[in-house]
């Protein structure tokens, strides 16, 4: 009887002790000016004929055929996690419609689509566009949708083959979950007694006779008293002990009664509690945690409302999860005489065949014949270029100059990549800037990677060129960013048409020119990446 882990709660508990980076304070979150949702109740009468009546009341506000593209903008701020998401095009009309009907609910993603509700957004195409419901069929949807064709379409089907043929990523919903019960107490009395912990003995031994479980997913996760992620006849025994604790004027917090048993070993005795037990793996649109890699993924803009900025938060146990790959090296052959110029591979398919977590670009080193390539710990090119960055099996990094690294001293130090694209944008906490040349010192999309400290980094991506509104980072505002935050080191990585930045094997930034369709993504000769040790 496996437990679903409550991300909410968690962040929530995270974020209050400091351990994961919040949104910085003075990067505001404007609502955009071109598209707003209007008032709603704060609670809005959510059966299914006063959804719809809500929604179709827009129709007069955004009718049929109205120009609608990702320039029109929209910024959500109800998302249960607490962090606002920038949205444009068919996400930002779905959210307006959304916040038309359930004014300042919450919304959580869901992923079980067998109890889509009018109001839910889905995410289709395989997360390449957002669709409200309007209307729940017994053989599919009816839907609105913005950036159809460019436009607002209104009334269009899908089918429910067309639904669950797994193109639809995930759900979003605006409805309350449903009652969560308090730990240890299964039966929903308001207190923890013995009935719990027979409730609990009765189901394991039917789950161990081959009998479904008779309790509740709720239930379930209410008896799971000891955070293991299953429940079993210790949990009835805790939950027996914490009833008598009770009873005997002598309360007990569950904490001290079964504390957790945290795996400390690497960069884990740092975070104890922010990675997954082993073999656990726990995914959302925006945070993955397993044993070894734990990354949380926000949305911002800038303080001048004018350029989106995605941050994915990067914790790592071993820096070995810190990894890289070559365009076509899939096949071993590619690179059996040395570094090869001028490939390209899609970054799609290189997170692919990587099982890449999360991926950003690198220093397009294949399109030139300089510039210190390291990976690994092994020399494909010693030639300076530019400033270089060094990642050490430490988990460590140090930024240098051209002038400034030395090849022998960082393989001392146990260098495993270097990058080489440049420039250094901090160093040891100092942040730079005085860059003249004209590619640093225009707005322009850039990609990035940040140090705070052995097993905790970051991949920034400024979205510019006009995708979704967003004009783009000099380097300077760029390297302000990562100072504001925090890194100690803060490395420019390739930018242009090259800034990508993919989670989960899905763009979640804004390329130049990308329309979702991966075959508009501009070919990389390389990449850095975070993936599970093989």
């Amino acid at each position: 009887m496996k437990r679903q882990h409550n991300r909410f709660r968690r962040l929530a508990a995270l974020l209050s002790a400091g351990i994961l980076l919040a949104a910085p304070a003075a990067m505001s979150y404007p609502a955009a000016a071109d598209t707003t949702a209007p008032d709603a109740a704060s609670e809005p009468d959510l059966s299914p004929e006063a959804v719809h009546a809500a929604l179709m009341a827009m129709k007069s506000q955004y009718p049929e055929g109205m120009r609608f593209t990702n320039e029109d903008t929209y910024i959500f701020q109800h998302m249960e996690d607490g962090y606002p998401t920038y949205a444009g095009g068919c996400a930002a009309f779905a959210f307006i419609l959304s916040d038309a009907a359930f004014g300042e609910l919450p919304a959580r993603y869901y992923y079980d689509l067998r109890n889509i509700r009018v109001g839910d957004i889905l995410r289709v195409n395989e997360g390449g566009h957002s669709v409200i419901v309007t209307e729940v069929l017994d053989d599919g949807v009816i839907v609105a949708e913005g950036n159809y064709n460019s436009s607002v379409h209104w009334g269009r089907k899908l089918s429910n083959t067309e639904i669950f043929n797994g193109s639809t990523v995930y759900g979003i919903t605006r409805y309350p979950a449903e009652h969560e019960l308090l730990t240890g107490d299964i039966d929903d009395s308001g207190e923890v007694n013995a009935r719990d912990a027979q409730m609990l003995l009765r189901a394991c031994v039917d789950v161990l006779a081959g009998k479904p479980s008779p309790l509740t997913e709720a239930q379930e996760a209410a008896a799971d008293v000891d955070w293991s992620g299953s429940v079993d006849a210790r949990d009835a025994q805790y939950i027996l002990q914490y009833a008598v604790h009770s009873l005997a004027g002598k309360p007990v917090t569950w904490e001290k009664l079964c504390p957790k048993q945290y795996d400390t070993s690497g960069f884990g005795a740092k975070w104890p509690d922010l990675f997954a037990d082993p073999g656990k793996v726990e995914q959302t649109v925006s945070s993955y945690r397993s044993h070894d890699i734990y990354i949380n993924i926000m949305h911002m803009y800038s303080p001048d409302n004018s350029s989106r900025i995605t941050i994915a938060d990067i914790y790592l146990r071993s820096a070995d999860c810190f990894q890289y790959a070559f365009a076509q090296d899939g096949n071993p052959e590619t690179y059996a005489n040395g570094l090869v110029t001028g490939l390209q591979e899609n970054m799609i398919d290189m997170c692919d065949r990587t099982d890449a977590v999360l991926a950003i670009n690198g220093d397009f080193m294949g399109g030139r014949t300089n510039g210190v390539v390291i990976r690994d710990g092994y020399t494909w090119r010693s030639t300076p270029w530019n400033d270089v960055a060094a990642l050490y099996r430490d988990g460590s990094v140090e930024t240098f100059s051209k002038d400034e690294f030395d090849e022998a001293a960082a393989y001392e130090k146990g260098i495993l990549h270097s990058f080489a694209f440049g420039p250094a944008l901090v160093r040891n906490g100092e942040l730079q800037s005085g860059w003249t040349a004209s590619h640093l010192t225009a707005k322009e999309p850039r990609s990035g990677f940040g140090y705070y400290e052995p097993g905790h980094y970051c991949f920034i991506t400024a979205d510019g060129r006009g995708m979704g509104g967003s004009q783009g980072l000099t380097a300077e505002e760029f390297a302000d960013l990562f100072h504001f935050i925090g890194c100690r080191e803060a490395f420019n990585l390739d930018g242009g048409k090259t800034s990508q930045l993919v989670f989960c094997g899905y763009v979640i930034n804004q390329p130049d020119g990308f329309n979702g369709s991966k075959s508009s993504l501009r070919g990389m000769s390389d990449i850095f990446y975070i993936g599970e040790k093989h």
